[in-house]
């Protein structure tokens, strides 16, 4: 067993690698067959558990590494997750490689077993970390952009984004309101599975799932918010621990985000907005004010006048409303 699971990277693999050149996947497909329908006598020469966990991986890492990922998923599919639970450096390379070879046909069946696997079972870090690297090629997808989708496969490709987006954001909810309820109870919320409002991770994602939430969908032959509500709880979320995060939301996001509040004659979320960035002092803050008060479309009330008046009253060049 220990032959045929460290082939890859042991022996015929290891001297290759030294000539610079990879094992050839028809080679390793051989070795393949042979594992799993053994020699003469039949039997397979995976060995016991682990040994099979083992050599699944390197084999699958295998043709991740040098096939086309259509021909690395056709295997994929045929043991994942009745005979091989892939580890999460499995995950991360399926979901790294789908944006460079336009492999969006593979991320809802990727999506569905990482999330039934229940992420791998990482710490909360190292699931956002995963997350992430999705979310990365989500929004360096070129048919991101509302008006460059024009065929009902880009629509429908783009509503399993949402969904995957979605799924995500609901798991880090239910996190943040675990801890928000641990601390109510006067007990500090600690482990590998809280969100650390502080790590590089959670601002990352909460900008690249704001940058899907936030964008448009086609919905019977109009252009409507992706998910409104994710926005919103996004937003609240950010105001509610600016302090502790290692960063701040971007122009081109904010700026989404108000005009659909705009749109949605939604005063207090997109008063939020503004008061979010002027809080922050983020260059984009007053442009964002101007853009609101400016509207024919909302009108603020007394209270609103005063909060966003207050927030720029040390500006020369703004009028108060």
């Amino acid at each position: 067993m220990m032959e045929i699971s460290g082939v890859f990277n042991k022996s015929e693999g290891a001297k290759r690698s030294q000539k610079g050149q990879p094992l050839p996947v028809e080679q390793a497909y051989r070795l393949h067959k042979l594992a799993v329908t053994g020699g003469k006598g039949g039997d397979m020469l995976l060995g016991d558990r682990n040994s099979a966990k083992a050599y699944y991986k390197e084999f699958v890492m295998k043709l991740l590494k040098s096939s086309p990922l259509d021909d690395a998923m056709y295997l994929w599919c045929k043991i994942v997750p009745h005979i091989h639970s892939p580890y999460a450096q499995e995950y991360r390379r399926v979901f790294s490689m789908i944006p460079t070879q336009n492999g969006w046909k593979h991320l809802p069946r990727v999506w569905s077993d990482f999330h039934a696997s229940e992420f791998n079972r990482q710490g909360w870090e190292r699931t956002l970390e995963s997350f992430n690297i999705i979310l990365e090629g989500l929004t360096s997808w070129e048919m991101l952009d509302a008006s460059v989708r024009s065929t009902e496969e880009d629509h429908n490709m783009f509503q399993n984004f949402i969904s995957i987006v979605t799924q995500m954001c609901d798991v880090f909810f239910d996190k943040v309101q675990l801890m928000e309820r641990l601390q109510r109870r006067g007990q500090e919320p600690t482990g590998p599975n809280n969100v650390q409002w502080s790590g590089q991770n959670t601002i990352k994602f909460i900008n690249l799932a704001l940058k899907i939430a936030s964008n448009k969908v086609l919905s019977h032959g109009e252009y409507l918010v992706a998910n409104f509500e994710i926005q919103c709880e996004l937003i609240r979320l950010v105001k509610e621990h600016d302090l502790e995060l290692s960063g701040a939301i971007e122009p081109t996001t904010l700026a989404n985000c108000l005009d659909n509040c705009m749109e949605a004659l939604n005063t207090q979320e997109a008063v939020n907005i503004v008061q979010y960035a002027a809080e922050n002092q983020l260059k984009c803050a007053m442009p964002l004010a101007l853009t609101l008060v400016n509207s024919k479309d909302i009108q603020l009330e007394s209270a609103h006048k005063v909060l966003i008046n207050s927030l720029f009253h040390y500006e020369t060049k703004w009028v108060p409303v």
